[in-house]
Formats: C-alpha cells, sequence, structure tokens
C-alpha cells in the first residue's frame, strides 16, 4: 500500500508539474499588453474602420508590403463588429488609406515621411495632416547606415541554431498556426542567427505593439539620467496642477510600474490607437480608483502618460525631436518609425514600427547597462532599477490569485520579469512583449538578445510557444 501510494504521489506531482508547466507557458506568451479584451470586441464598427485604415497606411506607405498581404494577416480573424468596415482603399497620391462604413462614412489614415501613419478622428479627410502641429523629420541622411551593426559584429556559423530558427517558421513546432516575420538571436554583441519570412526583410518594419514599452523606458532613463524625470518625484502632468487634485501625488515610478492606481475602465485605450482621438485628453481624464502605488494593473494608459509627462518635461519642439536624435539615432535604430496621434502625441505604448535588428540593439542597449559603444546613454543603475519587481505587484501564489496565469511572470519598470521555473524557462531575464507575438528579450547571463516578430493570428487560440524556442535557442547555443 505504501509503495502504490508513493507511485501514486508522483504520478500526481508529474501532473500538477506538467500543469504548471502550462500554465507558465501560457503565461510568458499572456503578456502581450492586451487588457480589457470586452471592451475591444465590443467597439463600434467606426473603430475597426480605423483599424483597418491604419494598419493598412502602416503597412503599405512604411514598410512596403502589398494590400493583399495586409487583409490575409493583419485584419484577418478581426470581430463581428469588424464585417461593417470595407476592405481598404489605397491612395497613393494623397498617401492616405480609407475604410468605408455605413452608408457614406469613411475613416482615414494618412502617412508623413519620417513620422509613418496617423489614423484621423471619424469625419476627417486627408486634409487634417496639414493641421498636425508637429514637424516631419528627414531621416533621409540616415538611411544609408541602416545596414550596419557594431563594428565588432562577426556572423558565425551554427547549425543546430540554424534549425531552430528555420523552425520557428514552419507554423506548427512553436505553436500552430503562429506567423513569423522576422527572428534576430545576437550574443556577445554578435548575430549568431537571423532569418526573415519571404516578403520581409532586415529592414521591413512591423508594429512592435507593447514591446514598445521597452523603448519608452529608455527614453524615461535617458530624461532621468538628464535631471529632467525624477523616478520618486510626482510626474509633471499639467493637466493634474489643480489643487487638491489626487492625481498629482502619482510619480514617474508609479507609471513605470504599472501602478498609477487609476480607474481601469478605458485603460486599454481604444480610442486614441483606433479613432483618432487625442492622447493626452484620454489619458489624463481618468480619475483615481486606488491609492497610488498600492496597486498593480496592466495599463496602456500609464505608459501614455509617461509620454505625456516627456512632452511637459521637454516642451513640443524638444519633445518632437528627443525620441529620434537621443536615442533611435544614437544607437543605430535607421528603421525604426514613431507614429503620433493627430495631435503631436506619440503612442509609444504600441505604435511603434521597428524591426528585429532595431529591436535587437535596444536589447543590447539594456544588456550592455545603457552604455552603446563606451558612451553612456541610459544612467549608471537605470537598468537594475528598470528589472527590479514593480512593488505592488502580487507575486507567488498571491500573484497567481490576483492575475491567473500571468502571475507565472514578474513585472518591473514597463518590461517583463523572467524567473527559472523548472521544467519550463531555465534561464532568468526580462522581455518587452508585444501583441501578436513580438519578443524583445535579454538573458544576462547568456550576454544573449533574441527577438522574435510574427503576425499571429489574433482569433483562433493561437499561441506562440516562447518557452519552447527559448528553451531549444539555449540548448543548441
Amino acid at each position: 500500500m505504501a509503495a502504490r501510494a508513493f507511485s501514486l504521489q508522483i504520478l500526481l506531482r508529474k501532473r500538477i508539474g506538467a500543469l504548471l508547466a502550462l500554465c507558465a507557458a501560457s503565461a510568458v506568451i499572456a503578456c502581450s499588453g492586451s487588457i480589457q479584451e470586452d471592451e475591444y470586441v465590443a467597439l463600434p464598427t467606426s473603430s475597426f474602420a480605423g483599424l483597418k485604415a491604419g494598419m493598412a497606411c502602416s503597412a503599405v506607405f512604411v514598410a512596403g508590403r502589398s494590400l493583399e498581404d495586409v487583409l490575409v494577416n493583419e485584419l484577418s480573424g478581426l470581430p463581428a463588429a469588424a464585417a461593417g468596415a470595407a476592405d481598404p482603399e489605397i491612395d497613393r497620391v494623397s498617401r492616405s488609406v480609407s475604410v468605408a462604413y455605413g452608408a457614406d462614412s469613411l475613416r482615414v489614415a494618412v502617412y508623413r515621411s519620417g513620422r509613418g501613419c496617423t489614423i484621423l478622428p471619424p469625419g476627417a479627410g486627408p486634409e487634417l495632416v496639414r493641421a498636425i502641429p508637429n514637424p516631419e523629420i528627414d531621416r533621409s541622411t540616415r538611411a544609408a547606415a541602416s545596414n550596419l551593426w557594431p563594428e565588432s559584429i562577426v556572423q558565425t556559423s551554427n547549425d543546430a541554431l540554424t534549425a531552430v530558427v528555420k523552425a520557428a517558421f514552419d507554423g506548427r513546432t512553436y505553436g500552430e498556426g503562429t506567423k513569423t516575420i522576422g527572428v534576430a538571436v545576437v550574443q556577445r554583441g554578435r548575430i549568431v542567427a537571423e532569418r526573415y519570412r519571404s516578403d520581409f526583410g532586415p529592414h521591413t518594419p512591423y508594429r512592435a505593439w507593447s514591446a514598445a514599452k521597452m523603448l519608452t523606458n529608455a527614453l524615461v532613463g535617458i530624461l532621468v539620467g538628464r535631471g529632467l524625470l525624477d523616478p520618486d518625484s510626482p510626474a509633471p502632468i499639467p493637466e493634474w496642477s489643480t489643487e487638491g487634485d489626487p492625481r498629482a501625488s502619482i510619480t514617474v515610478a508609479d507609471l513605470l510600474h504599472m501602478s498609477s492606481g487609476l480607474e481601469q475602465k478605458g485603460a486599454g485605450c481604444y480610442p486614441v490607437y483606433q479613432d483618432g482621438a487625442d492622447a493626452v485628453l484620454v489619458t489624463t481624464a481618468a480619475q483615481l480608483e486606488e491609492r497610488p502605488g498600492s496597486h498593480w494593473s496592466y495599463a496602456n494608459r500609464d505608459t501614455l502618460l509617461l509620454v505625456r509627462s516627456m512632452r511637459a518635461a521637454l516642451g513640443d519642439e524638444a519633445y518632437w525631436r528627443f525620441p529620434i536624435h537621443d536615442l533611435l539615432d544614437r544607437i543605430g535604430m535607421h528603421d525604426t518609425i514613431l507614429e503620433t496621434d493627430p495631435y503631436g502625441n506619440y503612442i509609444l505604448s504600441s505604435q511603434v514600427f521597428s524591426t528585429p535588428r532595431d529591436l535587437a540593439r535596444l536589447g543590447l542597449l539594456f544588456l550592455n547597462d545603457g552604455l552603446w559603444e563606451g558612451q553612456r546613454i541610459l544612467p549608471e543603475g537605470w537598468v537594475a532599477f528598470s528589472t527590479r519587481p514593480a512593488p505592488a505587484r502580487k507575486r507567488g501564489i498571491g500573484g497567481l490569485l490576483a492575475y491567473g496565469i500571468q502571475g507565472f511572470i514578474g513585472y518591473g519598470a514597463q518590461i517583463w520579469l523572467y524567473h527559472p521555473i523548472p521544467g519550463v524557462l531555465s534561464h532568468q531575464g526580462y522581455s518587452g512583449i508585444g501583441h501578436r507575438g513580438q519578443y524583445v528579450t535579454i538573458v544576462p547571463s547568456r550576454e544573449l538578445v533574441v527577438v522574435r516578430m510574427g503576425l499571429d493570428p489574433e482569433e483562433g487560440g493561437v499561441i506562440w510557444r516562447q518557452d519552447r524556442f527559448f528553451s531549444d535557442l539555449i540548448d543548441a547555443l
């Protein structure tokens, strides 16, 4: 009987272990930043028309892709409400995209050189682009350098690694139905593996979605290093400056840690993402639900409030040039485009178009403690601060009860944190993670940066198995 009981105990442990492994693996891919999915599904047809216009505009004019590919990949599998919006129509003269919905209604997105595409409010046409207050930035003089990697890079060959990266594109090995568009593996400063889907390449940008929050973190860090922002001080939000406004106590660190305490309804910011709304008006209108710093809850609004803080700290003219001149061009992210709303606000929580190589450069900046080719870009200690667990986020059993499967991984300052899980994750690291399978993962102990970008379908339960992919990568390396 004792032997039988022992065997049952072992079997139970194995089954519980397998369940935990599955949940943990799901957690690794479930933290893309999508919140309040019920709000997304319930959006009106006009919003989905705006989404279609924006996606098609960026794919065609920013990435140079075909409309047919956009229809098959980005726009398939949207909620039922999206069916009322027509297919996008491209106007190459005005460099705009329109999507009809209803009897006579259109949603329009307009492309501007160096600025990507802007989704305009309902009823607005391409002529509104002249009213967008931020200037175009000519980056053509930098384009010639976009194929460069730091000179220390030496390509290496590894058959096992090549096989793993190739398998990432087969749509089966690391998740049935997944669609990988690009992978870059950088170890000890060298590109050791790189591959792209046939219609993509090293300089074809795709939307980073919430992986862009790592870029936001870096920009905040630069301003902290200059003394223009202080993590422990209230965020400089002019709209909260009225005497007695309780929101004025929300610190920069609270926003970085997704712990603002602001109400969660509308925290997904769909009016900004799809309706051409003013990001400042949408995000600063929220009221407090919790004491700032006391409650963790993932909210795109907190990221956009960091962007508002940047603009307030810098002033408009400096703000519009700051991300490009002080970060992107300094570390060679020349293929990366930052899109804005119609009012000149960067949408750095999601609408950043980039490439695996560019995002790998961002990862290298973090891996090297904020140094780039010997020059300090992020202040000393910033990476350590950014990768410490957010104080208000529950951990352990409390985390599982509070956040479900997402409780298996941690959160720092706009960055997800990995901890070793036996049988699932053998490494400790951190990652920017975005919707539809965007990953910028850093493993310091291996001097490793891995970027995977995808067009994984929104519907059908498609899951990119980052845990399996990374386990195989580590074995191959």
